[in-house]
């Protein structure tokens, strides 16, 4: 029987040596409290290791059945270490700090992590008070106030809860506190709390050189309570809580990673490194598999997390201190079972009936609405008569529903738009014109022949009739250019004695000038995103006739404004409008028909209350100049005049559209 059990054990120490462990990450962590660094390896005991050398300057130790080094060695230069440095050495890996001057250094050995702690001895925190706060009936504050910032370690066996304060000690010894014992053991304090309750769960905070231990029962999620209920102040209730900034981004608040460099680790051992370095309690659930390669370098080591668990497509939770890990996938069916588990019992109590009456909306109106606040029991009846709604539900629903119906039953607020269509124009014509003929006649009955044969008569002169302007017998004008619209007129005529010869002149003139404006004025008052409309004018009839068939249609010329105001929180009116105003034009018809004149405008703006706005114009200008001559002769110097007929005229038009809103109170 001996023999067999020292082969055994001969076989268990011969595979170890043969197969042994591996390093799969060496990392670092540099704060204020010191320097950590921890080797995470792949061996499901905690390892061998033995002190080789530790004289205030060296370090050195051998970690026993360690012969393999899947990771790079990471560059310490900190205020603790001076240098690190980790080669094999027969069937060991030896490991070697280099450190500055009182430096002391500490083990920690757990699970897959071996870590080791660096701290200056003539740098402790100093530990001023402790005291103890009954919270609540099953939660107990154990308050620390330090000098800085310590490091520590909180672990939890049973119903005892331990937090060790590395570097630390005690500036007065505190009187005995109920269900908690202070120790200084060397260069730690060491705090024991002891609390008879089956799910003990604990939670730390740093706030204003105070540590908080918050030692009580686990709750549920739902029922967590809040930090500021317990300490009446706002801080984040765990360190790697996000919060949201401009862009969506995530602010990570936890304390910086050294260096993260593994190499095909087990994905639960590296959560495992991440919760211990946070100071949190962690459960992995069976669904979380596989290994992975990191190298992170001074981040957050929340972010860290985040990432891990983005790439491994895991979800997290955090309940009263304790992080918990699993699947997306398990997280959504869970959320999923609760959600209808939680429905059910909503669902299974008997519904309530109420009735209520509308005063400003129609039920009709808001009833798809209040349609989306129902459950699956609930229905809704409108009676139109009475303009009521009539609710069955489940008593959890009733009341956001009457909370929704005095949102919507309220008077509408008014508003009074008035729009103010003015129109203006200016006329200035000018025109000058002259006519002018003569005579001749050589005739022996006037004495003046010619003495010859051929020719002995002569008749020459203008053959412009100056009644008709056609051309006719000799006698009329030889230069036809008179002024159109005449407002005045000089003649003069001029002859010899014989009556053989005579000049006739006349020189016509006309200057006109003109203004004129017209404002249309249409105002509506308007509820509040409700369209209104206001009309005035006339119904033009348009007569036609197709097919031997006379159809009579008609058009209206009037003038109208529709107008939709929308009154916003700050006090100012969005209006979507149409202003329109036609009229008919005698003047100006195609079969007995009058053209209709339009002007419109559609827009939406933004008004103040009571503010006037332009919202369009239109500014036309017609400049005229026309000359008429008599070809080659309008080209003789001072004489021109005399050949020629000038007309000037200038049409200015201009319309704009005002528009004042205004809220009635």
């Amino acid at each position: 029987m001996f023999k067999r059990v020292f082969l055994l054990l001969c076989v268990i120490s011969l595979s170890f040596v043969v197969f042994g462990f591996s390093i799969k990450g060496i990392n670092f962590v540099e704060n204020k409290s010191g320097t950590k660094v921890t080797v995470i390896h792949n061996s499901a005991q905690p390892l061998h290791y033995k002190v080789i050398a530790n004289n205030g300057k060296m370090f050195v130790i051998e970690v026993e059945g360690l012969n393999d080094l899947n990771t790079n060695i990471p560059v310490i230069n900190t205020e603790e270490v001076l240098s690190f440095n980790a080669e094999p050495v027969d069937g060991a890996m030896r490991l070697t700090f280099l450190l500055k001057k009182n430096v002391k250094a500490k083990v920690e050995n757990k699970g897959k992590l071996l870590s080791f702690v660096f701290y200056h001895v003539n740098n402790k925190t100093v530990i001023k008070s402790i005291t103890v706060e009954d919270v609540l009936d099953n939660l107990s504050l154990i308050k620390i106030a330090c000098s800085k910032k310590p490091y520590y370690t909180v672990d939890r066996e049973n119903n005892i809860v331990t937090m060790v304060l590395h570097n630390a000690k005690i500036e007065n010894t505190p009187e005995e506190l109920k269900g908690v014992v202070v120790d200084q053991v060397d260069d730690d304090v060491i705090i024991k709390v002891k609390k008879d309750i089956d799910n003990l769960s604990t939670r730390v905070k740093f706030v204003k050189n105070n540590l908080l231990l918050y030692v009580g029962e686990s709750v549920k999620a739902g029922e967590e309570t809040k930090p500021e209920q317990i300490t009446g102040e706002t801080q984040p209730q765990y360190a790697f809580l996000t919060k949201t900034i401009a862009g969506g981004q995530k602010k990570y608040v936890g304390e910086k990673i050294g260096l993260i460099d593994i190499k095909d680790i087990d994905i639960r051992d590296l959560l495992r490194y991440i919760a211990d370095f946070a100071g949190l309690n962690l459960i992995v659930d069976s669904s979380v598999q596989g290994t992975a390669t990191y190298r992170f370098k001074d981040i957050p080591w929340d972010q860290a997390l985040d990432i891990i668990l983005k790439d491994k497509g895991l979800g997290s939770e955090l309940q009263n201190g304790v992080l918990r890990v699993a699947t997306l996938d398990k997280f959504r069916k869970e959320a999923e079972e609760r959600r209808k588990l939680k429905e059910e019992k909503e669902l299974a109590v008997d519904t309530q009936t109420i009735a209520k009456s509308l005063s400003y909306a129609k039920a009709k109106d808001i009833m798809p609405i209040l349609n989306s606040f129902l459950s699956k029991r609930g229905k809704i009846i409108v009676d139109e008569r009475t303009n009521t709604v009539i609710i069955t539900d489940i008593p959890k629903k009733i009341p956001p529903i009457l909370e929704m119906i005095d949102l919507l039953d309220r008077a509408n607020a008014q508003v009074l738009i008035e729009a103010r269509i003015v129109e203006t124009k200016k006329v200035f014509a000018k025109e000058i014109g002259i006519q002018w003929g003569f005579t001749g006649i050589y005739d022996s009955s006037l004495g003046t022949q010619t003495g010859m044969s051929f020719p002995n008569t002569i008749r020459f002169g203008g053959t412009v009739d100056p009644t008709t302007g056609s051309l006719g017998s000799i006698g009329g004008y030889a230069v036809n250019l008179p002024a159109v619209n005449t407002t005045s007129s000089i003649g003069l005529m001029l002859g010899n004695v014989l009556g053989s010869f005579s000049l006739d002149m006349v020189l016509s003139a006309m200057e006109n000038q003109g203004m004129g404006r017209i404002l249309s004025r249409p105002h509506v008052v308007a509820q509040n995103n409700k369209t209104a409309v206001i009309e005035s004018g006339a119904r033009i009839p348009i007569q036609t006739i197709q097919n031997n068939t006379v159809t009579v249609k008609y058009i209206n010329a009037s003038l109208k404004l529709e107008v939709t105001p929308q009154i916003t929180a700050e006090g100012t009116i969005i209006m979507d409008l149409n202003v329109k105003k036609e009229e008919p034009d005698w003047t100006h018809t195609v079969q007995g028909n009058p053209t209709i004149i339009t002007r419109n405008a559609n827009t939406q703006v933004l008004v103040k209350d009571g503010g006037t706005t332009v919202i369009g114009g239109i500014f036309q200008v017609n400049d005229q100049n026309s000359n008429d001559y008599v070809p080659g002769l309008h080209n003789i110097p001072l004489l021109s005049w005399l050949f020629r007929h000038k007309l000037e005229s200038s049409e200015n038009n201009e319309l704009l559209i005002f528009i004042t809103p205004k809220i009635v109170k």
